[in-house]
């Protein structure tokens, strides 16, 4: 037992704390759980296909202005949760092809990387992760004080209350 430990903390730890303190460090031995050929570009270019859930998503978090010719997103924003909420119902134009909402937080927590951290993001597919603002919303509500937060930093789930900030990137519905 002591020597599974111990080669535990020899080979895994150090590449766990490689991982999260490295940015844009993925652990190779890992498999991605979200693989560039998940996506698919759509005409749009700042507007991706995610083939395992069927969900259309933003590549750049809301308020952010994508450039095609570097594919960037530039800008800096983020809402409480009631402006993130009518954020998305003031981007209803009535195209039934993307009626733009908030995910919830299983739609946003499936596009986290598992095997990466600072940011917890394909990198490939979604640009220009700002670590200063990692938090998302999601749409899911626990009580009046809480709301569900994906912290792309490193993947993981928590609760925020929603008068306080974070970021936003909006999905809609697939075919």
């Amino acid at each position: 037992m002591k020597n599974t430990f111990l080669l535990f903390i020899i080979f895994v730890l150090p590449g766990s704390l490689a991982a999260a303190t490295n940015p844009n460090l993925c652990q190779s031995a890992l498999i991605s759980t979200t693989p560039d050929e998940r996506f698919t570009e759509q005409v749009d270019p700042s507007i991706v296909y995610d083939r395992r859930t069927g969900l259309f998503w933003q590549r750049c978090p809301l308020g952010l202005s994508y450039d095609a010719v570097n594919n960037v997103c530039s800008g800096t924003m983020q809402y409480s949760y009631t402006e993130a909420l009518n954020q998305a119902l003031a981007l209803d134009n009535g195209d039934p092809q993307f009626a733009w909402r908030l995910p919830n937080i299983k739609e946003l927590a499936s596009i986290a990387e598992r095997k990466c951290a600072k940011p917890a993001l394909n990198l490939n597919i979604f640009y220009n992760f700002d670590e200063r603002i990692p938090l998302f919303w999601s749409s899911t509500v626990k009580d009046s004080q809480h709301v569900y937060i994906i912290n792309f930093e490193n993947g993981t789930t928590d609760l925020r209350n929603p008068d306080l900030n974070a970021s936003v990137r909006l999905v809609a519905d697939g075919p």
